[in-house]
């Protein structure tokens, strides 16, 4: 067996360590994510709570301090808006239009809560945010 060089065993340390660094970027983003996936559903909980029977609940959607914070994710809070749709139908859709600057609504499905919630799935699905 040849002995491994210096420059040898400096590539494959090299090689090594840049392997670990990519696995724990890796890690960390997808704990990132996950911290992120729970911080919007505490979000949205709190902003649709803190609006309810607000006769401007759009508008006051889009003034709450964690509506703000939500839109800071961007992209990256897309799929876990989607995951609470159903729960919080305005705040969410009010956020994605934030977020994605899209109205995806049909005027004619405007007011009806459960075909507009279709409509965001629908594009979802067609962007590729909705499996």
């Amino acid at each position: 067996m040849v002995p491994l060089r210096s420059v040898d065993r400096l590539r494959s340390f090299l090689d090594v360590s840049r392997a670990r660094s990519m696995l724990q970027t890796v890690f960390l983003q997808r704990r990132y994510d996950m911290r992120k996936a729970g911080d919007i559903q505490k979000f949205l909980t709190q902003i649709a709570y803190d609006v309810a029977y607000r006769s401007d609940m759009f508008d006051a959607v889009r003034r709450h301090p964690l509506h703000q914070e939500i839109k800071r994710y961007g992209t990256l809070a897309i799929p876990g808006l989607f995951n609470e749709i159903r729960r919080h139908p305005h705040v969410v859709m009010a956020c994605l239009h934030a977020i994605t600057g899209v109205n995806p609504i049909p005027n004619e499905h405007a007011g009806v809560v459960q075909y507009m919630i279709e409509d965001w799935l629908s594009w979802g699905r067609k962007e590729g945010h909705v499996r």
